[in-house]
């Protein structure tokens, strides 16, 4: 195969999906790290019909109100802490990646004030 990246979003979720399929019909332990609420519904469904041992993980700071919620739902969650010379760089990159994830930032920094 000489395709190393899928250059659109949807060929991304599209095959995360497919690997998550994979990993909850033939995986032992495995991490989720999404804050994509279509691919956590997922999979909740899939954890329902394939049980495994399996964390969500997220960006430190970004959709507590979803972590919350799935610790409530008693699903093991994990923050993500980017850290070392070039945390900076990455944690720009990610939020780039997607428009959405500078809105969820924002949200995020937003509802962490309320408390």
């Amino acid at each position: 195969n000489t395709r190393i990246a899928f250059k659109s979003r949807k060929g991304v979720d599209d095959n995360y999906l497919k690997l998550m399929k994979m990993l909850f019909k033939n995986g032992n332990e495995f991490a989720l790290a999404t804050h994509d609420e279509k691919i956590i519904h997922k999979a909740k469904t899939l954890s329902k019909k394939y049980p495994r041992k399996f964390e969500f993980q997220f960006l430190k700071g970004i959709r507590e109100e979803i972590k919350s919620e799935l610790i409530k739902q008693k699903f093991v969650v994990s923050d993500y802490i980017p850290y070392g010379t070039r945390w900076l760089a990455y944690s720009v990159r990610r939020i780039k990646e997607r428009k959405r994830n500078i809105l969820l930032l924002g949200s995020s920094l937003i509802q962490s004030q309320r408390v």
